[in-house]
């Protein structure tokens, strides 16, 4: 169904994975962006493979292209609770920090069907578009929760984001979005949630 057998190494880390305490629904969906990066022709792919300084969920190589799929969902630790929003883009913020520094071309999100993506609409313009002001916003909210070097800043004004993925294990369904089509979406879930 997914193209994997028992005998494959990806089916032996999938196991593994969940008897680490990841989640079952977080191992089918990087199984299911695993086997749809595949089927788009990637010659080399893997999941929770270390590349560098970040572990991608799913990483896939094509030549000298390669990318790094972080599946994320928008959970939020109990810790975080009251400040759900902010930790959800200070993750994203990490996530393509890391990569940039590992030297992956390509970074991208998954999300769940049914789950707004919460990429900062900064990092989805191109590089010469971004507002410094605005860049510094969302690094300073990305070092309030995780250990950032003031030099990292640096990466988050170059990085070019892929698409993004939406996905359905129920279907097994994967569904590329474009940087574009993200940037209407959150805007507008963004508008309609800040009306009064």
């Amino acid at each position: 169904m997914l193209g994997l057998s028992s005998a494959d190494v990806v089916f032996h880390k999938a196991l593994r994975s969940i008897d680490k305490g990841l989640s079952l629904t977080h191992v089918l969906a990087e199984v299911l962006l695993y086997s749809y990066l595949v089927g788009k022709g990637f010659e080399y792919a893997s999941i929770e493979e270390t590349i560098g300084f970040t572990k991608c969920d799913i990483y896939a190589r094509q030549g000298i292209s390669d990318i790094c799929v972080e599946v994320e969902t928008n959970v939020v630790p109990l810790e975080y609770i009251l400040e759900g929003y902010d930790y959800i883009i200070a993750r994203h913020v990490k996530k393509v920090i890391q990569t940039s520094k590992s030297n992956i071309r390509i970074t991208s999100f998954a999300y769940p069907f049914g789950v707004i993506p919460l990429i900062p609409i900064e990092l989805l313009k191109n590089p010469e578009e971004r507002s410094r002001e605005e860049l510094e916003k969302l690094f300073n909210t990305a070092r309030r929760f995780f250990n950032l070097d003031i030099e990292d800043f640096a990466y988050l004004k170059s990085i070019v984001l892929g698409d993004a993925y939406l996905y359905d294990v129920a279907t097994l369904k994967v569904v590329p979005m474009h940087r574009n089509s993200l940037k209407r979406l959150i805007s507008t879930y963004k508008d309609i949630f800040n009306r009064e």
